[in-house]
Parts: C-alpha cells; structure tokens; sequence
C-alpha cells in the first residue's frame, strides 16, 4: 500500500523540480569555520547550525529582494559563521548540564561573521567582515535563544548588500 504513495509522490517531487526554472543562484550555502563547527559539536549542538545558516539566507534573500537584486548573478556570496553565541542555552547545553533553565538562564549573544563576493571568473571582489554581540544583559533577558546573533544576521545581511551594490557600480 505504501509502494504506489511514495512512487506518486517521487513522481510529482521530479515534476515539481523539472517545472521550477532554472537559475543560478547568487548564494552559496553558509560554512561553519572549523573552530566554529568544534564549538558547535561540543557546546551547542550541531543542529543549532541548521537554524543560523537558514536564518542568514533569509536575511540576505530579504536584503537583497528589498534592493530588486533577486536573482541578479552578478557576483555570488559565499559567508562563513566564525562564531555565534546563543541569549539562552540550546537543547545541547541543557541536556548537558541541568542546572541551566531554558527560560531564567540567558547571557550575551552575537555573532561573528565573514562574507566573499566572487565574480563570474571566480575572483573574489569584496570581503566583508562583521561581528556584533549584546552588551547589555538587560536586552538578552527576553527574546529567543539566538535573538543576538539574528539581529548580527540581519545587521551583517545589510552590508553584505551594500558591498554587493558598491561592487556591482564599480
């Protein structure tokens, strides 16, 4: 009974796929740096990473819809996550240690990150380099687990764009 569901559905996924229009897309996928990625493994949890690299994609795809730069393929940006702490613990830290409350323990969060605008021919034009995190423990007492480094996200997104669009009238 399962066999002619997952075949119609595996027919309709290959359609769906083979319907949808072909294009380059401008945004490589984010890589963790390797002291990142040990921070991750050991502390936050792999998964956490998951989240952040969706987040940033969809601050940049946001910033650069906003300045009708959807899709434009003049040059591809490539980011990397070299580090990030979360405002509350992550489901790692807490399955570690149960002394810590996902909701009364929070601490400063931010992020920092890197980005490369590649051209066509495979040079890299700009490099933008950012890092932000919460100085103030009154602002990381609420919002979500990784509210800081989102606002980094949403922040470095907004450079990361204006590199684009410099880049771009050079």
């Amino acid at each position: 009974m399962r066999t002619p569901f997952a075949a119609l559905f595996a027919t309709l996924a290959l359609a769906a796929a083979l319907a949808a229009p072909a294009q380059a897309d401008q945004l490589r996928p984010m890589t963790v740096a390797p002291a990142a990625q040990k921070t991750f493994e050991k502390t936050y949890g792999v998964r956490e990473i998951a989240g952040l690299s969706a987040y940033l994609e969809t601050s940049l795809r946001r910033e650069l819809a906003a300045r009708g730069l959807a899709g434009d393929t003049a040059f591809t940006i490539e980011t990397l996550l070299l580090a990030a702490k979360p405002n509350h613990p992550t489901f790692q830290q807490i399955s570690d240690n149960v002394a810590l409350d996902y909701l009364r323990s929070f601490g400063l969060g931010g992020a920092t990150l890197q980005a490369r605008l590649i051209d066509p021919a495979g040079r890299v034009v700009k490099q933008v380099d950012f890092q932000w995190y919460e100085s103030d423990l009154q602002m990381s007492a609420t919002g979500a687990q990784w509210n800081d480094a989102e606002y980094a996200m949403r922040r470095f997104a907004k450079r990361v764009v204006d590199a684009y669009v410099a880049a771009r009238a050079a």
